[in-house]
Order: C-alpha cells, then sequence, then structure tokens
C-alpha cells in the first residue's frame, strides 16, 4: 500500500523509516510517533481474522517488519517508563505477537486523537458540510463550518497541523 510510506525521500527513506528511527531519538514528539504506530498495530480481537481492519493491520505489520526492518530500527530505541512500555508492546507487535498487549486504562497519549474523518469535506466537530468551510489559516487542510468550532478545535488540531 502506498499509504504505507512507500516510495522514498531523497536520502532513499521512507517516512516509516524516518518515523521509526525518530524512535530512537527521544524527543517531544517520539511519544506521539509510538502512539499512533501503536494504533496502527492494534488487532481488534472482537472481530474475525478477516475483518477490514484485521487485514490492514497485518499488511502494516507485515510492511514494517519485512519492509521497514522495524525490529531492527525499534531495537536502536532506548527510553525510560511509559514510553518505554509503549516500545515493547511495539516491538512485539511486529515480531508477531497479537496479544503483546495495550498501553493500561489511564495512560493518557502523547498526543490528542487522530480524526478519522475528511476534515477537508467535514467539520471535525459537528460532522458538518458547508459550501464555504473556513479553513485552517497555517495548513488549509481542516475546515469548519465557523469560527466557534474553529477554536474549539484548535488544541488538538495544533498538535497535527503541518501548516
Amino acid at each position: 500500500h502506498p499509504e504505507f510510506g512507500c516510495g522514498g525521500r531523497g536520502d532513499g527513506r521512507s517516512l516509516l523509516a524516518v518515523l521509526l528511527d525518530d524512535l530512537a531519538e527521544e524527543d517531544a514528539h517520539t511519544e506521539a510517533f509510538a502512539d499512533l504506530l501503536l494504533q496502527c498495530t492494534a488487532f481488534d480481537a472482537q472481530w474475525q481474522e478477516d475483518d477490514e481492519w484485521n487485514e490492514l493491520t497485518q499488511a502494516f505489520l507485515e510492511h514494517l517488519r519485512d519492509k521497514e526492518c522495524a525490529v531492527a530500527r525499534l531495537g536502536k530505541a532506548v527510553a525510560g517508563g511509559r514510553l518505554e512500555k509503549k516500545l515493547g508492546i511495539l516491538r512485539r507487535r511486529v515480531q508477531g505477537t497479537r496479544d503483546a498487549g495495550d498501553v493500561e486504562v489511564g495512560d493518557e497519549p502523547a498526543a490528542p486523537e487522530m480524526l478519522s474523518m475528511n476534515t477537508r469535506a467535514y467539520c471535525p466537530v459537528c460532522m458538518a458540510m458547508v459550501p464555504e468551510m473556513l479553513r485552517c489559516s497555517r495548513c488549509r487542510n481542516v475546515g469548519y463550518c465557523d469560527r466557534a468550532h474553529l477554536e474549539e478545535d484548535a488544541a488538538r488540531h495544533s498538535h497535527w497541523c503541518f501548516g
């Protein structure tokens, strides 16, 4: 899948390779990257193996393991505390352990949850579609139905805004 970071940058690394390499350099974004990868590698045990989410999760894990050398890259990551636990779960998932565990209830993610909807067409606060969306002035990617919703979503969006 091209969504997995296929196609290289100037240095030949994919987006996922950069993300995995960044886990070895703990900074303000490291735990957010780990949280994102944990969300993308979590099987849903309440559904069958052939469920679309579980199939995509398996394909993503295979890609991480086989194409991105994730086991070796995760082996370079050194952390302590909550991040160490998250990286351990991620490492076990990539190695094929489906029940590697989850982050304990009560562990707050390092980053606000990403939205799983098209925020170019729908207001992320109320899901309204309006003809003239009020866009984020930095990235121009997320649209809002009005200024109040732009302001309400500002804290969450500012974490993910790359404008």
